[in-house]
């Protein structure tokens, strides 16, 4: 069986809940969300159990599937997904990792619904933390499990990845950047997205507010 792999990487950001109400304006409005929502968040002591990290992904993969790639695109939206698989054959299982479903059923292209504009059949693999009821997904060709519950067998073939930078705060781009370095060993990889700029330390020292949410 042939596999698309199709990766975002909020698959390794676990929200911190609850979040305080009283300053959801803030969240919304403002770069300080991703301070009080993340900044307890790094990706490089990931421990949580049944996951692989970004940096060990490929590695339990290859343990279950084979690799024979022929193309790489690396986009900031899973949105573009679309684009990358639809002339492909809509035969092949797309392998979807994602904090998402990305199948909802509204009408405008965007990345939680792109899923939905193909014919493949889909495994969704989530996080353990991911409340299904949540989502919506096409039970008739949609699996799901967990990464640890992943019992598949195939040889994969192409491979898209996203930021997504809605869910991915800017404090953790050097961990997506140094998954991106392990994919490109397996070929040519496109992309054109960049490291987003932001000052910690100075937003830390502005906003001590912050400090009674860590």
């Amino acid at each position: 069986m042939k596999i698309y792999l199709s990766i975002d990487f909020d698959f390794w950001v676990r929200p911190r809940d609850p979040v305080c109400l009283a300053e959801a304006d803030r969240y919304s409005k403002s770069v300080d969300g991703w301070i009080l929502r993340y900044l307890h968040y790094d990706i490089e002591k990931w421990n949580i159990s049944g996951i692989p990290t970004p940096f060990t992904l490929f590695n339990a993969l290859k343990k279950r599937l084979d690799f024979n790639i022929k193309e790489i695109q690396v986009k900031e939206s899973h949105k573009d997904a679309y684009n990358f698989f639809k002339d492909k054959d809509p035969e092949n299982l797309i392998l979807h990792l994602d904090s998402h479903s990305d199948q909802e059923t509204t009408s405008r292209l965007y990345c939680g619904n792109w899923i939905s504009f193909l014919r493949n059949p889909v495994w969704w693999v989530h996080p353990t933390w991911v409340n299904l009821n949540d989502f919506y997904y096409d039970k008739k060709r949609t699996k799901i499990s967990t990464f640890e519950n992943l019992d598949i067998k195939g040889t994969i073939t192409d491979i898209f990845i996203c930021r997504s930078g809605g869910w991915v705060p800017p404090h953790l781009d050097p961990s997506f950047f140094k998954f991106i370095k392990i994919v490109e060993q397996f070929g040519k990889t496109v992309y054109n997205i960049e490291e987003r700029p932001i000052d910690l330390k100075t937003l830390f020292e502005e906003r001590k507010w912050v400090r009674n949410y860590i």
